[in-house]
C-alpha cells in the first residue's frame, strides 16, 4: 500500500477471506485473538473492505520497479 493512500481500510486489522465449494468464511485477527465467521453480512463487509484495499494498492509492476530502485 503506498504511503500516499493515507488512512485506508487495511489499517483496521488483518483478515483472510476463504471460499470453498460449500461455504465462505472470514477470519479477523487481532492482537488478542482470531475470530472466524461464516455470517453472510460479515463476509460481505470483509469483501467490500478487500475491494477498497485492492483499489488503493500499487500495481505489482510498480512495486517491482521500486524494489529494484527504479522508482
Amino acid at each position: 500500500m503506498p504511503a500516499s493512500a493515507g488512512v485506508h481500510a487495511g489499517l483496521a486489522g488483518a483478515f483472510t477471506l476463504a471460499t470453498a465449494r460449500d461455504f465462505d468464511a472470514a477470519r479477523l485477527d487481532s492482537p488478542l485473538r482470531a475470530q472466524i465467521t461464516g455470517r453472510r453480512d460479515d463476509i460481505d463487509s470483509f469483501t467490500r473492505r478487500w475491494e477498497a484495499i485492492r483499489g488503493e494498492a500499487l500495481p505489482p509492476r510498480i512495486v517491482a520497479q521500486a524494489d529494484q530502485g527504479g522508482g
